[in-house]
């Protein structure tokens, strides 16, 4: 195949224009993007694999699990990838990845596969790279190298320069079904009932559903997350929860964050071959301090999304009130808690409900900007007091 034979344009996976059989072995963590899927597995079946490839869809879509599936395939194994010196996976804790990285990647795409017939490059959140390393890739994709696939991930193609858009396949991934990430949690062993429940609360986000499913203590604070805000009567009571919330932020992920770094710092001090960080040659220093602050960065990402996620949980429980207030016939989230929703609905007006959902966005709008989360969410949760008297 010569690289004029790779194809480029958007594929929808929802056209059905793709039939071929969607390789299980591979694709079997893939919810419920069977054409994507479809499309894909054609490309190699064709031989007409595309040079530059484009996956978009909300959080939750799947979308690094179809580029691990599609990178298997290409290179007809299942090895961990870390024992592929074929394929180059870019994952920052950063809110940029910068020119230089980029530039580091290209120079690593020249070569030759040691091993396989590609050299696959999966760029997670393309949309953090900076422009000026969005022009430099863009060098790259212009003149392709036969053996050098480039698979770039982002929520949405729009968050890419126009010029790289155009040079790529672009597959657009759709949110999963309900069912369909239920059926996941099943068949990997999570009863039925605890399945809908963590589908349910992840918003149908494959990922999150899969943890809360293996993650009896983070369903659990989930669930205590929404009996509280449901609780919600005196100013103590929203202090408590915003208490929970944020001490939630710090002993959910920081434990897993530090094991992680650690493992990095000991992996760096193998190979400088260091026995003690006290006796740390001084031209060493700084790559030990680039480690430390990247965890800190780390930390305090994972703090900012797991408060974004509660606050999001919020705002769905707030929607469910919305829509009984409303008799719409869309499924309530947490229909675990209809009868609450249902006595919330009855007891606000819809503009009250209305006041509370703008108010949950914007109190996620501060945060975005780091504003201080004590009191964001001592703020916003006092303003959603209801006395019991009025309930």
């Amino acid at each position: 195949m010569s690289e004029g034979s790779r194809e480029r344009g958007a594929i929808d996976p929802n056209s059905g224009r793709c039939n071929a059989k969607a390789k299980l072995g591979y694709f079997e963590r893939v919810v419920d993007q069977d054409n994507a899927v479809d499309c894909l597995t054609s490309a190699v079946e064709n031989d007409s694999v595309s040079s530059t490839y484009l996956f978009c869809g909300p959080p939750g879509s799947g979308r690094s699990d179809l580029a691990y599936a599609f990178t298997h395939l290409l290179l007809g194994n299942d090895k961990n990838f870390n024992d592929l010196s074929d394929v180059h996976i870019v994952q920052t804790n950063r809110l940029s990845i910068g020119v230089k990285e980029v530039r580091g990647l290209i120079s690593e795409s020249a070569l030759m596969p040691s091993n396989q017939k590609y050299r696959v490059f999966i760029i997670h959140d393309a949309d953090r790279l900076t422009p000026e390393a969005q022009n430099a890739l863009l060098k790259a994709l212009e003149e392709p190298i036969y053996s050098t696939i480039w698979i770039l991930l982002a929520p949405s193609s729009e968050d890419l320069l126009p010029t790289i858009r155009s040079r790529a396949t672009e597959i657009h991934l759709k949110t999963p079904r309900l069912e369909a990430v239920v059926e996941l949690l099943i068949a990997e062993g999570i009863d039925a009932e605890t399945a809908e429940i963590c589908a349910l609360l992840s918003g149908n986000h494959v990922g999150i559903a899969r943890y809360l499913s293996k993650n009896k203590s983070a369903l659990d604070s989930r669930l205590e997350v929404t009996k509280r805000a449901l609780g919600l009567e005196t100013i103590a009571d929203a202090v408590m929860l915003s208490d929970f919330i944020i001490s939630g932020a710090k002993t959910e992920y920081e434990d897993v964050i530090n094991e992680r770094y650690d493992a990095l710092t000991d992996e760096l001090k193998s190979t400088l071959g260091i026995q003690d960080l006290k006796t740390i040659p001084p031209n060493y220093r700084v790559r030990f301090k680039q480690l430390d602050d990247e965890r800190e960065l780390a930390k305090k990402r994972a703090a900012r999304d797991y408060i974004d996620i509660r606050l999001q949980q919020v705002l769905e429980l707030w929607r469910d009130v919305m829509m009984a207030k409303t008799r719409s016939n869309v499924p309530p989230v947490n229909k675990m808690h209809q009868n609450e929703i249902t006595s919330l609905a009855a007891a606000q007006t819809l503009k009250d409900i209305n006041l509370k959902i703008d108010l949950i966005q914007d109190a996620r709008m501060k945060l975005s900007r780091n504003c201080i989360p004590n009191l964001v969410l001592s703020s916003l949760f006092a303003s959603m007091i209801i006395p019991k008297s009025a309930r």
